[in-house]
Formats: structure tokens, sequence, C-alpha cells
């Protein structure tokens, strides 16, 4: 939705950011870059799916629906999951900021948890909290986010 927002603008009307993550401004070298390729190689595809999928849902949410949403996420061809994992994070490194930057639409942000990098793991936020991502948006976007 961001590219698209930066590519054809007057196509978004709106942007809703569903605990949303970012870990600042990185300028990487090369072996830097690599590095969310090489933590798929180590810890392999499905172990990060399900880490990253499990902190998605509470303890409340219904276990044939997280099966199946897991599931579905698992099916996905490795190699190709893999890649777009990585061109996502690059992407997020090299252009997030910026797109963030050219919004003029309304943005609403929902964050209840956040991506801790030195936990490698979503943990909860409180109220008054704040984040990396949550700065971003409230200091650099054009309109003023709404952040429940």
């Amino acid at each position: 939705v961001l590219q698209c927002a930066v590519v054809a603008p007057e196509r978004v009307v709106g942007v809703v950011f569903m605990d949303g993550s970012w870990s600042g401004p990185i300028e990487l070298e090369e072996r830097q870059r690599r590095k969310s390729a090489e933590v798929l190689v180590r810890e392999g595809f499905s172990d990060i799916v399900r880490k990253l999928f499990a902190d998605m849902f509470t303890t409340r949410t219904d276990d044939g629906l997280r099966v199946s949403i897991l599931n579905r996420a698992l099916a996905f061809d490795e190699a190709y999951a893999a890649g777009l994992f990585t061109d996502a994070t690059e992407w997020d490194w090299d252009h997030l900021e910026a797109a963030v930057c050219s919004l003029s639409v309304p943005i609403l942000a929902v964050q209840s948890t956040f991506l801790n990098l030195q936990q490698h793991a979503r943990v909860p936020i409180r109220p008054g909290d704040s984040t990396p991502w949550l700065e971003v948006l409230k200091t650099k976007a054009q309109h003023e986010p709404q952040i429940e």
C-alpha cells in the first residue's frame, strides 16, 4: 500500500497500519543487508513463520482459525516466501520513512505490540508507550495520524 501511495497517490484515500514495526533508518553495507536472508537460512523459514504468526494471536483466538492461518502461511513455496521476506525488509530499510513522509492522506495506526529487535519477538505496549514506528508516524507524516 505504501509503495502504491508513492507511485499513484491519487489511488490511495487513507492508510491503516496494524501493529506496524520499524527498526529505524539504517544505512547498511551489503553484508548487513543480507542479514534477513541469513536469519532465514539459520533459523529456518518455517520456524520464523511460526514465531511471527504466534505473536499475532491472542489466547482468545480460536485454535482452528490459528491453525488454518498458520498452515496457509507455511504452504507458501519456501524459496519464494523467503525472497518476499527479504525484499519487504529491504524495502522498509530503503523506503519506509520517505513513503510515510510523502503520505498526505488520513492515517490510522492501531498498535498493541511492537517488534522488539533485541528480543526477536513482538511485545505488548502500554498506553502512553511509544516505539520507533509510532515516532515516525507522529513526527514525519504530513497528516496527523490517529493512534489507537
